[in-house]
């Protein structure tokens, strides 16, 4: 579980700039040179206010900071801890399991008003919200666990949807795209979701990835 000194790291993720420790490392360096070429009071000088500033710059951009790796770890651990097991033995459900279970995962950052927006080293962006799903394929419905949880906080919401087979209406991609600022730029932020309609209107939103299988892949939920 997540804890306020987890979640100070990823506030800091998002706030602090991500070239603070390139410039500590660039100002210590200088301090260095000062101090190897110094032959004058000004050099000495430069050498006492260059090494302690940059240290001071490197440890600000460098510590109490996630790294895209805690990103990666942190979303493992959530989708792990959504689970079919056991559902098998469960009454309503025993019959309709199959003898080979299929399971699907969906994730995504969250991109919606409220949360906190950075530009990843890929040039993607990334958010403080993240989605985690995942879709077990009984012999007569869709049953969907999804997740969505904070970075920067122990707000967790959590839903669960089956949707029977007779009653899926409609499935298809969903692509959203609006200019968000994130400091001083504006950047394009894009979405693509799985939608499925079912129940007289009723929709679940699932993440996916955005590229030339999409439809095919949504319209694979009908068959």
């Amino acid at each position: 579980m997540a804890t306020k000194r987890d979640h100070k790291t990823y506030l800091n993720y998002f706030r602090r700039w991500d070239g603070a420790g390139m410039l500590g490392i660039l100002l210590m360096a200088y301090g260095f040179l000062c101090l190897w070429l110094g032959r004058s009071l000004a050099s000495y000088i430069q050498t006492v206010l260059f090494i302690p500033v940059g240290i001071a710059v490197y440890l600000y951009g460098s510590i109490g900071r996630a790294t895209e790796a805690d990103f990666t770890n942190d979303i493992e651990r959530q989708m792990e801890r959504i689970n079919f097991r056991g559902i098998d033995e469960e009454p309503r459900f025993r019959r309709r399991v199959p003898k080979e279970p299929k399971e699907q995962c969906f994730s995504g950052f969250s991109i919606r008003p409220g949360v906190l927006l950075k530009r990843r080293k890929s040039g993607e962006l990334c958010s403080s919200e993240y989605i985690c799903a995942k879709m077990l394929t009984l012999t007569d419905a869709y049953y969907i666990k999804c997740v969505t949880f904070s970075f920067v906080s122990d707000e967790r919401r959590e839903e669960i949807h089956e949707i029977c087979f007779d009653q899926l209406e409609e499935t298809s991609i969903e692509r959203t795209s609006e200019t968000v600022t994130v400091g001083k730029k504006n950047l394009l932020a894009k979405t693509c979701m799985l939608c499925l309609t079912y129940n007289g209107g009723q929709k679940v939103m699932l993440p996916v990835k955005d590229d030339i299988y999409a439809e095919e892949f949504a319209a694979s939920f009908r068959k």
